[in-house]
């Protein structure tokens, strides 16, 4: 999200309203200490940002019905700064890469940059403040919807990262049908969650809901979004 930015008490999903084939997504991060030692773990799995093809937001379903996904976790569990997990057909298809750059611990006083990128080839990269620290390469295409911000629905153990604020939340990128999709996350002077940009027909209508423990400051007011 743009503007003040938005730390969770739970989660957004997302809803794009199509199927992404290929596309990028980014998330600015402000207040983020990936480190396993961190005092922001309060959770073993936390699925800070994901994107699902099916509405669930929880792996151990994406495996049941063979879905496409990617997720980037912290944890006290991981001896590095986060791991990203990808699969175009359930746990089958997943890559898993831990990730711990050279410099050692990253500087939370720092806005940090996350983009992820995946291709119709079924390759996705993570890029970390510009640099590419992730490639995974799976047979066939990512079909993605859903973007989840904070955590996901994947289990008692995983939850949000605390303190994290996410700003500037971007997904572009096209559908299997070839249609172009543009939309980000904002909020506005009054702490309330919006979606901007969009272009595609549908989306910004009901886009965004709500899971458990959002922080009470930001109400959700979704809007009528001109498209085309």
């Amino acid at each position: 999200m743009s503007g003040g930015g938005w730390t969770p008490g739970w989660a957004i999903v997302w809803d794009l309203g199509g199927f992404l084939a290929e596309g990028a997504f980014s998330a600015d991060l402000d207040n983020w200490d990936p480190y396993h030692t961190s005092s922001q773990h309060h959770y073993e799995k936390q699925p800070i940002l994901s994107m699902y093809e099916e509405a669930h937001g929880d792996n151990h379903t994406a495996d049941a019905h063979g879905t496409s996904l990617w997720s980037i976790w912290t944890g006290a569990v991981f001896n590095d700064l986060f791991k990203f997990w990808s699969s175009t057909r359930g746990f089958d298809q997943s890559i898993e890469t831990r990730h711990s750059p050279p410099e050692g611990r990253l500087d939370p006083s720092v806005t940090h940059r996350v983009r992820v990128e995946f291709a119709r080839s079924g390759d996705a990269t993570v890029f970390l403040d510009g640099r590419t620290v992730v490639n995974h390469s799976h047979p066939q295409a990512f079909q993605l919807r859903y973007v989840f911000i904070g955590s996901d629905n994947s289990g008692s153990n995983y939850g949000p990262q605390s303190g994290l604020v996410y700003r500037n939340i971007k997904v572009w990128g096209t559908t299997g049908g070839g249609r172009q999709v543009t939309a980000r996350l904002s909020v506005d002077g009054r702490g309330r969650a919006v979606v901007e940009e969009v272009a595609m027909p549908g989306v910004g209508r009901g886009l965004l809901d709500w899971l458990r423990g959002v922080k009470p400051s930001i109400a959700l007011t979704p809007r009528p979004i001109p498209v085309g």
